[in-house]
């Protein structure tokens, strides 16, 4: 059922539509609202190789049941049951993570992530963070996200496990994204560049000035939405610092621009990037001097240094 819902139903129909299976399933003391994806995912773990031509509309229908069940109310099934799904999830992941260059469209993935977070008892299932991780790092290099994915993806993660080194597993592959970005080892799409930029800002306290490119962002999340990604990038400071430094920084930003329209942000894109590390770099050394009064000499040694005769002169 799940698997076979085809494209000419509209989003609106086909939401209603699981809504109602959802809804009878909830009432049927036989077959609990999971046990439709449970049948549908081990059939496709069985399998040898997945239907790759199926499989987006195959995702998609997932990722539109689960917005269609209460995951955090509860449903009725035992932890086992529960288990038992986020396990079939674990060996699906792993299995698309391995060909995620065919699955053109990745936000039914996204959507279907940000719900199995919400299950509960997802803390006993900490290895699906790995392909996960993996999966965000490929959506923010070749898709157009939503800012509010990145959000919910993090601040889930942040709510259901409890060691500090998985809550903030998917703010890490974020800010290691940014991080190979303005090295110059990867190139992902300028909107996203804005929104990882933004990211980072929002859990210090900053934000980017609103463009055309910012329309989706909300800039009064509130301070529930603990990301850790400030700190995260705390620990990559003297690599930021380099890329301010870079004089170069303008011409290669234009050169590596990987715009999904030629040209559209290649005069802006350096300027705004540049002015929002800037503006981290800042609050985060004012944070730091707060802190223990020495964070300017170690990040800015040379403001304690005299200029040369030269430079004097």
């Amino acid at each position: 059922m799940i698997s076979q819902m085809l494209c000419p139903f509209t989003e609106s129909t086909r939401m209603q539509f699981f809504k109602s299976v959802a809804q009878a399933l909830v009432d049927f003391n036989e077959l609990n609202p999971i046990a439709p994806l449970q049948l549908l995912l081990e059939t496709l773990n069985a399998k040898k190789s997945l239907p790759v031509e199926r499989l987006p509309i195959i995702l998609h229908n997932i990722a539109c049941y689960l917005d269609c069940l209460p995951l955090e109310a509860g449903l009725g099934p035992g932890a086992a049951t529960w288990s038992g799904l986020l396990t079939q999830f674990d060996g699906l992941f792993r299995r698309l993570v391995l060909m995620l260059s065919s699955i053109e469209d990745t936000l039914p993935l996204l959507r279907i992530m940000i719900s199995v977070l919400k299950v509960p008892g997802i803390q006993q299932s900490k290895g699906l963070l790995d392909p996960f991780s993996k999966v965000l790092s490929y959506a923010i290099q070749n898709s157009t996200l939503k800012y509010s994915y990145l959000i919910d993806l993090c601040y889930f993660c942040h709510r259901g496990f409890t060691r500090d080194r998985d809550k903030h597993f998917l703010g890490r592959t974020i800010v290691f994204e940014l991080i190979q970005v303005i090295k110059f080892k990867t190139t992902i799409p300028d909107s996203n560049l804005l929104l990882l930029l933004h990211f980072v800002l929002q859990d210090i306290g900053g934000a980017l000035p609103n463009t055309v490119a910012m329309e989706q962002i909300q800039n009064d999340v509130p301070s529930i939405y603990n990301t850790n990604a400030s700190d995260s990038l705390r620990n990559q400071l003297f690599e930021v610092l380099d890329f301010l430094a870079d004089f170069h920084t303008l011409s290669k930003i234009k050169s590596y621009n990987k715009g999904l329209q030629a040209g559209l942000n290649e005069d802006t894109l350096g300027g705004m990037l540049k002015c929002g590390l800037a503006q981290y770099v800042a609050i985060e050394i004012t944070k730091g001097n707060n802190r223990e009064n020495r964070a300017v000499g170690r990040y800015l040694p040379w403001l304690y240094s005299a200029p040369s005769i030269i430079q004097q002169g």
